[in-house]
């Protein structure tokens, strides 16, 4: 996170010895390595972005100011209905002060600290954190529009009405064109194959590798273990055999498996063996790789078949077929 930093100015001993271990602990910590000294380059950072740091902290305060106004001498499980709409600080504020908090929160927390995944950026974590916060805001926005209104009247209410109702549609212009643009182009590819709209993400499958997914079916059925298959790519029908009957595979995905995984060195050599369990002729030679990975069903179909140049007779001659329509094939071992 920290790539560059400028030296701080001379400090006394004691102080500058402080900065220097904190700084470069917490360098360590975000990957830094190599500076003089990461706390300039890490003030700086936030100093170009004083706007944003302004904006998040603000609002945190808000919700502090919001939660601090509570009266403690009052009991929390007060009934919400019990309090008028119109007090200054009731318990359905207090409540929507403890969301803007946590959201604030989340907000802010990557700001200073990221899981450090596959790609080495913070955009994973600014993901997974954001889902949440925008749901929490959503919720927050919504009823303190109503709770401003609430307090004005006459013209300032029409305005705060106005306001309001311009925000929403300002908001659903994206909604609006974007669902109109993404679906037309699968809406014309459905009509040009003569398909039908679902929600079913195994229909795609049935339709065009009717027999890969009977051997699907039949997996679906089977009792548990190992599947060899095509090492998935990104963005692909890849691994439909595994994903589709709940057995594992000896490798998904190799781009999400290594983001997900710490990397490659858990992948190994699977790619590699997965190929060589199609492609070499002798069985002796694969046998050890089917074992390693305990190996139940060897699965054969029209991706495996276009991938692999695939050497069946080792299969036949020593797995027992269980399964077999069209050119679709599994063989089990145990």
């Amino acid at each position: 996170m920290l790539v560059a930093r400028a030296p701080l100015e001379p400090a006394s001993g004691g102080i500058r010895a402080l900065l220097k271990v904190g700084g470069d602990a917490y360098a360590g910590v975000q990957g830094a390595a190599g500076s003089v000294n990461p706390a300039a380059g890490f003030l700086l950072r936030r100093v170009k972005n004083l706007p944003l740091m302004v904006l998040l902290f603000g609002l945190l305060a808000l919700a502090f100011s919001i939660l601090s106004r509570i009266n403690r001498s009052k009991s929390m499980l007060v009934d919400f209905e019990e309090e008028t709409s119109t007090s200054p600080v009731n318990n359905k504020d207090r409540f929507v002060g403890i969301l803007l908090l946590i959201a604030m929160s989340l907000a802010i927390f990557p700001e200073f600290f990221y899981l450090r995944d596959f790609f080495g950026t913070r955009m994973n974590t600014i993901f997974k954190f954001y889902y949440q916060v925008w749901i929490l805001l959503a919720i927050v926005a919504t009823y303190s529009f109503h709770r401003v209104k609430e307090q004005l009247q006459g013209g300032k209410r029409r305005v705060i009405s106005g306001v309001s109702a311009l925000l929403i549609l300002l908001g659903m212009i994206y909604p609006a064109f974007g669902i109109a643009e993404k679906s037309s182009s699968a809406i014309s590819k459905l009509t040009s194959d003569s398909k039908v709209a679902t929600l079913d993400g195994s229909t795609f499958l049935r339709q065009s590798k009717a027999d890969d997914w009977a051997g699907i079916e039949w997996l679906r059925q089977a009792d548990y273990g190992v599947i060899a298959e095509k090492v998935g790519a990104s963005y692909s029908a890849d691994n439909a055999a595994s994903t589709f009957s709940g057995l594992p595979a000896i490798l998904g995905p190799i781009n999400h498996e290594s983001q997900w995984r710490g990397g490659y060195s858990e992948i190994g050599s699977r790619e590699t063996d997965v190929r060589q369990i199609y492609e070499v002729q002798e069985w002796s030679m694969i046998k050890p790789i089917l074992e390693k990975y305990n190996v139940r069903y060897i699965f054969v179909g029209s991706t495996e078949r276009s991938a692999y140049s695939v050497q069946e007779r080792k299969f036949q001659m020593n797995a027992k077929l269980v399964f077999e329509s069209g050119n679709t094939r599994i063989y089990q071992l145990y």
